[in-house]
Protein backbone atom coordinates (compact mmCIF):
# COMPACT_ATOMS: atom_id res chain seq x y z
CA UNK A 1 0.00 0.00 0.00
CA UNK A 2 1.46 3.18 -0.68
CA UNK A 3 1.00 6.75 1.53
CA UNK A 4 -1.61 7.91 -0.44
CA UNK A 5 -4.08 4.75 0.48
CA UNK A 6 -4.02 6.01 4.06
CA UNK A 7 -5.22 9.24 3.42
CA UNK A 8 -8.89 10.20 4.05
CA UNK A 9 -10.07 13.95 2.72
CA UNK A 10 -13.67 12.88 2.52
CA UNK A 11 -14.19 12.11 5.91
CA UNK A 12 -11.81 15.76 6.74
CA UNK A 13 -14.00 17.22 4.70
CA UNK A 14 -16.77 15.90 6.53
CA UNK A 15 -15.82 16.96 9.80
CA UNK A 16 -15.37 20.32 8.51
CA UNK A 17 -18.46 20.58 6.85
CA UNK A 18 -20.34 20.27 10.39
CA UNK A 19 -18.36 23.25 11.79
CA UNK A 20 -19.68 25.25 8.77
CA UNK A 21 -23.29 24.09 9.91
CA UNK A 22 -22.29 24.74 13.34
CA UNK A 23 -21.66 28.24 12.37
CA UNK A 24 -24.58 28.72 10.23
CA UNK A 25 -27.22 27.80 12.72
CA UNK A 26 -25.46 30.40 15.42
CA UNK A 27 -25.65 32.80 12.55
CA UNK A 28 -29.00 32.05 12.30
CA UNK A 29 -29.28 32.30 16.13
CA UNK A 30 -32.62 30.81 16.66
CA UNK A 31 -31.53 28.59 18.74
CA UNK A 32 -29.50 28.68 22.59
CA UNK A 33 -26.76 27.07 21.79
CA UNK A 34 -25.40 24.36 19.04
CA UNK A 35 -23.76 21.45 19.46
CA UNK A 36 -21.45 19.50 17.26
CA UNK A 37 -21.30 15.74 17.76
CA UNK A 38 -23.49 15.74 20.48
CA UNK A 39 -27.71 14.85 19.80
CA UNK A 40 -26.49 14.36 16.51
CA UNK A 41 -23.74 16.00 13.71
CA UNK A 42 -25.11 18.85 14.63
CA UNK A 43 -27.96 20.06 16.95
CA UNK A 44 -29.39 22.96 18.02
CA UNK A 45 -31.48 23.95 21.11
CA UNK A 46 -34.11 26.28 20.56
CA UNK A 47 -36.19 27.88 23.13
CA UNK A 48 -39.27 26.20 24.41
CA UNK A 49 -37.96 22.55 24.13
CA UNK A 50 -37.34 23.06 20.49
CA UNK A 51 -34.39 21.28 18.67
CA UNK A 52 -32.97 20.48 15.28
CA UNK A 53 -31.02 17.66 13.96
CA UNK A 54 -28.44 17.78 11.30
CA UNK A 55 -27.08 15.03 9.88
CA UNK A 56 -24.54 15.97 7.52
CA UNK A 57 -23.22 13.79 4.26
CA UNK A 58 -20.77 15.43 2.31
CA UNK A 59 -18.86 14.70 -1.01
CA UNK A 60 -16.25 15.96 -3.11
CA UNK A 61 -17.67 13.62 -5.79
CA UNK A 62 -19.96 16.12 -7.56
CA UNK A 63 -21.76 12.77 -9.58
CA UNK A 64 -22.09 10.64 -6.44
CA UNK A 65 -24.83 10.60 -4.06
CA UNK A 66 -24.19 9.80 -0.69
CA UNK A 67 -27.54 9.02 0.54
CA UNK A 68 -28.74 6.98 -2.38
CA UNK A 69 -31.61 4.52 -2.00
CA UNK A 70 -29.15 1.66 -0.29
CA UNK A 71 -26.51 3.65 1.33
CA UNK A 72 -25.21 3.40 4.91
CA UNK A 73 -25.82 6.85 5.12
CA UNK A 74 -29.39 7.08 4.45
CA UNK A 75 -29.83 3.95 6.26
CA UNK A 76 -28.37 4.47 9.65
CA UNK A 77 -29.33 8.19 9.54
CA UNK A 78 -33.06 6.83 9.63
CA UNK A 79 -32.35 4.60 12.14
CA UNK A 80 -30.51 6.39 14.81
CA UNK A 81 -33.81 9.09 14.46
CA UNK A 82 -35.81 6.32 14.78
CA UNK A 83 -34.32 4.70 17.74
CA UNK A 84 -34.66 8.19 19.63
CA UNK A 85 -38.28 8.07 18.25
CA UNK A 86 -38.82 4.94 20.04
CA UNK A 87 -36.80 5.53 22.88
CA UNK A 88 -38.59 9.20 23.40
CA UNK A 89 -35.59 11.14 23.15
CA UNK A 90 -37.12 13.09 20.09
CA UNK A 91 -40.93 14.80 20.24
CA UNK A 92 -41.88 15.03 16.50
CA UNK A 93 -44.18 18.09 17.50
CA UNK A 94 -40.96 20.17 18.53
CA UNK A 95 -38.64 18.31 16.65
CA UNK A 96 -36.89 18.91 12.54
CA UNK A 97 -34.52 16.25 11.39
CA UNK A 98 -32.05 17.48 8.62
CA UNK A 99 -30.85 15.20 6.65
CA UNK A 100 -28.43 17.74 4.70
CA UNK A 101 -25.88 16.89 1.72
CA UNK A 102 -23.86 19.25 -0.70
CA UNK A 103 -24.65 17.09 -3.76
CA UNK A 104 -27.51 17.48 -6.13
CA UNK A 105 -29.60 15.25 -5.60
CA UNK A 106 -31.64 13.66 -8.79
CA UNK A 107 -35.00 12.01 -7.57
CA UNK A 108 -34.16 9.07 -4.85
CA UNK A 109 -35.92 7.72 -1.54
CA UNK A 110 -34.41 10.64 0.45
CA UNK A 111 -35.70 13.44 -1.68
CA UNK A 112 -39.35 11.71 -1.94
CA UNK A 113 -38.73 11.88 2.16
CA UNK A 114 -37.89 15.06 1.64
CA UNK A 115 -40.89 16.38 0.24
CA UNK A 116 -43.43 14.32 1.55
CA UNK A 117 -45.53 16.45 3.87
CA UNK A 118 -49.65 15.31 2.81
CA UNK A 119 -50.92 12.47 4.58
CA UNK A 120 -50.89 10.63 1.44
CA UNK A 121 -47.51 11.21 0.78
CA UNK A 122 -46.27 10.44 3.98
CA UNK A 123 -48.27 6.76 3.94
CA UNK A 124 -46.43 6.47 0.26
CA UNK A 125 -43.06 7.33 2.00
CA UNK A 126 -43.61 4.94 4.94
CA UNK A 127 -44.68 1.60 2.31
CA UNK A 128 -40.94 2.42 0.33
CA UNK A 129 -39.47 2.68 3.68
CA UNK A 130 -41.01 -1.01 4.45
CA UNK A 131 -40.31 -2.07 0.53
CA UNK A 132 -37.08 -0.69 -0.61
CA UNK A 133 -34.63 -1.81 -0.63
CA UNK A 134 -36.41 -5.45 -1.17
CA UNK A 135 -33.26 -7.30 0.38
CA UNK A 136 -30.87 -5.04 2.26
CA UNK A 137 -27.24 -5.68 1.60
CA UNK A 138 -25.15 -6.40 5.03
CA UNK A 139 -24.07 -3.10 5.11
CA UNK A 140 -27.45 -1.75 6.09
CA UNK A 141 -29.41 -4.63 7.39
CA UNK A 142 -29.38 -3.96 11.00
CA UNK A 143 -30.34 -0.20 9.98
CA UNK A 144 -33.39 -1.40 7.48
CA UNK A 145 -34.82 -3.66 10.52
CA UNK A 146 -34.48 -0.66 13.00
CA UNK A 147 -36.22 1.49 10.80
CA UNK A 148 -39.11 -1.43 9.46
CA UNK A 149 -39.40 -2.34 13.53
CA UNK A 150 -41.26 1.14 14.11
CA UNK A 151 -45.09 1.26 13.97
CA UNK A 152 -46.47 2.54 10.66
CA UNK A 153 -47.50 5.46 13.34
CA UNK A 154 -43.99 5.77 14.38
CA UNK A 155 -42.52 5.78 11.00
CA UNK A 156 -45.33 8.33 10.06
CA UNK A 157 -44.59 10.75 12.81
CA UNK A 158 -41.03 10.54 11.86
CA UNK A 159 -40.97 11.22 8.25
CA UNK A 160 -42.86 14.21 9.15
CA UNK A 161 -40.35 15.61 11.13
CA UNK A 162 -37.53 14.99 8.13
CA UNK A 163 -36.21 18.00 5.40
CA UNK A 164 -33.60 16.67 3.18
CA UNK A 165 -32.02 19.82 1.87
CA UNK A 166 -29.23 18.95 -1.16
CA UNK A 167 -27.42 21.13 -3.36
CA UNK A 168 -30.68 22.67 -4.70
CA UNK A 169 -30.99 24.02 -1.46
CA UNK A 170 -27.61 26.11 -0.87
CA UNK A 171 -26.02 23.26 0.14
CA UNK A 172 -22.56 23.92 -1.21
CA UNK A 173 -19.56 24.85 0.33
CA UNK A 174 -19.49 28.15 -1.18
CA UNK A 175 -23.51 28.75 -1.04
CA UNK A 176 -22.84 27.90 2.72
CA UNK A 177 -20.13 30.27 3.73
CA UNK A 178 -22.38 33.05 1.27
CA UNK A 179 -25.41 31.98 3.48
CA UNK A 180 -23.03 32.52 7.01
CA UNK A 181 -21.79 36.29 5.97
CA UNK A 182 -25.17 37.06 5.08
CA UNK A 183 -26.76 36.06 8.30
CA UNK A 184 -23.97 37.86 10.09
CA UNK A 185 -25.12 41.57 8.51
CA UNK A 186 -21.18 42.62 8.50
CA UNK A 187 -20.46 46.47 8.21
CA UNK A 188 -19.34 47.07 4.19
CA UNK A 189 -15.43 47.90 5.86
CA UNK A 190 -15.06 43.74 7.74
CA UNK A 191 -13.36 41.98 4.80
CA UNK A 192 -15.82 38.86 4.56
CA UNK A 193 -13.55 36.26 3.77
CA UNK A 194 -11.10 37.40 6.63
CA UNK A 195 -13.92 37.36 8.99
CA UNK A 196 -15.32 34.09 8.33
CA UNK A 197 -11.41 32.60 8.41
CA UNK A 198 -11.78 34.24 11.91
CA UNK A 199 -15.29 32.48 12.97
CA UNK A 200 -14.66 29.31 11.64
CA UNK A 201 -11.22 29.00 13.17
CA UNK A 202 -13.17 29.70 16.39
CA UNK A 203 -15.99 27.52 16.60
CA UNK A 204 -13.33 24.56 15.59
CA UNK A 205 -10.85 25.48 18.24
CA UNK A 206 -13.79 25.94 21.00
CA UNK A 207 -15.21 22.39 19.60
CA UNK A 208 -11.81 20.76 20.25
CA UNK A 209 -11.43 22.53 23.79
CA UNK A 210 -14.51 21.13 24.70
CA UNK A 211 -13.72 18.03 23.37
CA UNK A 212 -10.30 17.99 25.26
CA UNK A 213 -11.94 18.73 28.40
CA UNK A 214 -14.10 15.40 28.32
CA UNK A 215 -16.97 18.17 28.06
CA UNK A 216 -19.72 17.96 25.14
CA UNK A 217 -19.32 20.66 22.54
CA UNK A 218 -21.82 22.89 22.60
CA UNK A 219 -21.58 26.48 21.81
CA UNK A 220 -23.69 28.90 23.85
CA UNK A 221 -25.57 31.91 21.47
CA UNK A 222 -24.45 34.38 23.97
CA UNK A 223 -21.20 33.11 23.00
CA UNK A 224 -21.27 33.38 20.00
CA UNK A 225 -22.82 36.81 19.40
CA UNK A 226 -20.31 38.50 21.65
CA UNK A 227 -17.24 36.38 19.80
CA UNK A 228 -19.08 38.02 16.39
CA UNK A 229 -19.13 41.17 18.00
CA UNK A 230 -15.00 40.88 18.84
CA UNK A 231 -14.50 39.47 15.35
CA UNK A 232 -16.28 42.06 13.72
CA UNK A 233 -14.35 44.79 15.33
CA UNK A 234 -10.97 42.95 14.82
CA UNK A 235 -10.77 42.79 11.00
CA UNK A 236 -12.83 45.66 10.65
CA UNK A 237 -9.77 47.44 12.21
CA UNK A 238 -7.28 45.64 10.94
CA UNK A 239 -8.37 45.94 7.41
CA UNK A 240 -9.04 50.04 7.88
CA UNK A 241 -6.00 50.73 9.48
CA UNK A 242 -3.39 53.44 8.47
CA UNK A 243 -2.90 53.83 5.15
CA UNK A 244 0.39 53.22 3.72
CA UNK A 245 2.72 56.80 3.60
CA UNK A 246 3.05 56.39 -0.35
CA UNK A 247 -0.68 56.59 -0.61
CA UNK A 248 -0.40 60.31 1.38
CA UNK A 249 1.11 62.30 -0.88
CA UNK A 250 2.23 65.52 0.86
CA UNK A 251 2.13 69.08 -1.63
CA UNK A 252 5.45 71.50 -1.14
CA UNK A 253 2.71 73.97 -0.64
CA UNK A 254 1.45 71.92 2.68
CA UNK A 255 5.00 71.62 3.45
CA UNK A 256 6.58 74.87 3.29
CA UNK A 257 2.95 76.13 5.08
CA UNK A 258 4.46 74.62 8.39
CA UNK A 259 8.17 75.72 8.07
CA UNK A 260 7.14 78.11 11.00
CA UNK A 261 5.34 75.90 13.04
CA UNK A 262 6.32 74.89 16.98
CA UNK A 263 6.78 71.61 16.17
CA UNK A 264 9.16 72.18 13.35
CA UNK A 265 11.20 75.17 15.62
CA UNK A 266 11.56 72.51 18.44
CA UNK A 267 13.74 70.00 16.12
CA UNK A 268 15.71 72.77 14.83
CA UNK A 269 17.08 73.90 18.26
CA UNK A 270 18.37 69.91 18.44
CA UNK A 271 20.32 71.33 14.86
CA UNK A 272 17.78 68.75 12.58
CA UNK A 273 19.11 69.08 9.03
CA UNK A 274 16.64 69.86 6.20
CA UNK A 275 15.95 66.73 5.29
CA UNK A 276 14.97 65.80 8.75
CA UNK A 277 12.59 68.78 8.67
CA UNK A 278 10.99 68.09 5.61
CA UNK A 279 10.36 64.50 6.57
CA UNK A 280 9.09 65.42 10.34
CA UNK A 281 6.36 67.76 8.52
CA UNK A 282 5.47 65.10 6.17
CA UNK A 283 4.89 62.77 8.86
CA UNK A 284 2.69 65.49 10.85
CA UNK A 285 0.98 65.80 7.83
CA UNK A 286 0.19 62.30 6.93
CA UNK A 287 -0.62 61.76 10.62
CA UNK A 288 -3.00 64.24 10.62
CA UNK A 289 -5.13 63.24 7.64
CA UNK A 290 -5.63 59.56 8.65
CA UNK A 291 -6.44 60.67 12.12
CA UNK A 292 -9.75 62.67 10.60
CA UNK A 293 -10.10 59.63 8.52
CA UNK A 294 -9.95 56.82 10.63
CA UNK A 295 -12.25 58.70 13.23
CA UNK A 296 -14.57 60.29 10.44
CA UNK A 297 -15.33 56.20 9.23
CA UNK A 298 -16.00 55.14 12.73
CA UNK A 299 -12.48 53.06 13.13
CA UNK A 300 -11.14 54.50 15.39
CA UNK A 301 -13.17 57.15 18.24
CA UNK A 302 -11.67 60.53 19.78
CA UNK A 303 -10.99 58.36 23.24
CA UNK A 304 -8.50 56.09 21.11
CA UNK A 305 -6.51 58.59 19.64
CA UNK A 306 -6.81 60.42 23.58
CA UNK A 307 -5.76 56.80 24.85
CA UNK A 308 -2.72 56.91 22.22
CA UNK A 309 -1.20 59.95 22.95
CA UNK A 310 -1.02 59.37 26.70
CA UNK A 311 1.06 56.50 25.48
CA UNK A 312 3.09 58.31 23.81
CA UNK A 313 3.63 60.81 26.56
CA UNK A 314 4.17 57.70 28.90
CA UNK A 315 6.75 55.97 26.56
CA UNK A 316 8.80 59.41 26.00
CA UNK A 317 9.16 60.87 29.43
CA UNK A 318 11.62 58.20 30.90
CA UNK A 319 13.72 58.73 27.37
CA UNK A 320 13.35 62.45 28.00
CA UNK A 321 14.54 62.21 31.52
CA UNK A 322 17.53 60.05 30.95
CA UNK A 323 18.72 62.54 28.86
CA UNK A 324 18.91 65.30 31.31
CA UNK A 325 22.39 65.52 32.45
CA UNK A 326 23.82 67.91 30.31
CA UNK A 327 24.59 71.78 31.34
CA UNK A 328 26.06 73.08 28.25
CA UNK A 329 24.01 74.40 25.47
CA UNK A 330 25.84 72.27 22.82
CA UNK A 331 25.35 68.96 24.84
CA UNK A 332 21.89 69.40 25.34
CA UNK A 333 21.03 69.91 21.83
CA UNK A 334 23.38 66.53 21.21
CA UNK A 335 21.09 65.14 24.16
CA UNK A 336 17.86 66.45 22.32
CA UNK A 337 18.39 64.87 19.38
CA UNK A 338 19.20 61.58 21.28
CA UNK A 339 15.99 61.48 22.66
CA UNK A 340 14.54 62.94 19.08
CA UNK A 341 15.73 60.13 17.62
CA UNK A 342 15.09 57.34 20.36
CA UNK A 343 11.53 58.44 19.77
CA UNK A 344 11.59 58.09 16.08
CA UNK A 345 12.09 54.20 16.25
CA UNK A 346 8.69 53.60 18.58
CA UNK A 347 6.02 52.40 17.01
CA UNK A 348 2.43 53.05 19.52
CA UNK A 349 -0.26 50.25 19.11
CA UNK A 350 -3.91 52.19 18.23
CA UNK A 351 -7.30 50.59 19.66
CA UNK A 352 -5.73 47.73 20.58
CA UNK A 353 -4.54 46.83 17.31
CA UNK A 354 -0.17 47.34 15.75
CA UNK A 355 0.41 49.86 14.13
CA UNK A 356 2.25 49.16 10.33
CA UNK A 357 3.56 52.52 9.29
CA UNK A 358 5.79 54.54 11.13
CA UNK A 359 4.12 58.17 10.48
CA UNK A 360 1.48 57.28 12.52
CA UNK A 361 3.37 57.74 15.38
CA UNK A 362 6.22 60.42 14.96
CA UNK A 363 3.41 62.46 13.68
CA UNK A 364 1.38 62.16 16.97
CA UNK A 365 4.82 63.11 18.24
CA UNK A 366 4.88 65.90 15.97
CA UNK A 367 1.14 66.99 17.45
CA UNK A 368 1.98 67.18 21.09
CA UNK A 369 5.45 68.91 20.25
CA UNK A 370 3.12 71.43 18.62
CA UNK A 371 1.21 71.57 22.05
CA UNK A 372 4.57 71.94 23.84
CA UNK A 373 3.17 68.65 25.75
CA UNK A 374 6.43 66.79 24.77
CA UNK A 375 9.83 68.03 23.48
CA UNK A 376 13.36 67.14 22.69
CA UNK A 377 15.87 70.28 24.15
CA UNK A 378 16.15 69.65 27.71
CA UNK A 379 14.98 73.20 28.29
CA UNK A 380 12.02 73.10 25.80
CA UNK A 381 9.52 74.66 28.09
CA UNK A 382 10.92 77.17 28.95
CA UNK A 383 12.18 78.26 25.20
CA UNK A 384 8.48 77.69 23.54
CA UNK A 385 6.13 78.87 26.51
CA UNK A 386 5.87 82.56 25.84
CA UNK A 387 5.36 81.46 21.96
CA UNK A 388 3.58 78.42 21.72
CA UNK A 389 0.55 78.26 19.26
CA UNK A 390 -0.33 75.06 18.23
CA UNK A 391 -0.42 74.61 14.61
CA UNK A 392 -3.81 73.86 12.54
Amino acid sequence: MSLRDHVAPGQAAGYLWQIDHALYYLAAGSGDRVGVETLDDVAVIEPRAGLKLIQSKSTLDPNRNPVSDSSPALWKTLAIWANALQKGEIDPSKTQLFLVTNANLSDCLATRLGRAVKPAELAQIVAELRSNPKTPSQSIGEAVAAVRGCSDDQLTRLCSCVQVLDDNHRQSFDDLHADIIAKCHLPASVDSPTFLDAMLGWVHTTVMQKWQAGHPAWIQQQHFNDRLHAVIENVRRRRSRELPARQLVCTETEIMSHKASLFVRQIDVIDADDAEVTEAIIDYLRHNRERLRLVHEGIVTDDDWAHFDDLLVEHWRPVFRQQQTASTSPAQRKQGKRVYIEIQKHRERLAGDETDEYYLTRGAYHRLADALVVGWHAKFADKFKISAKPSS
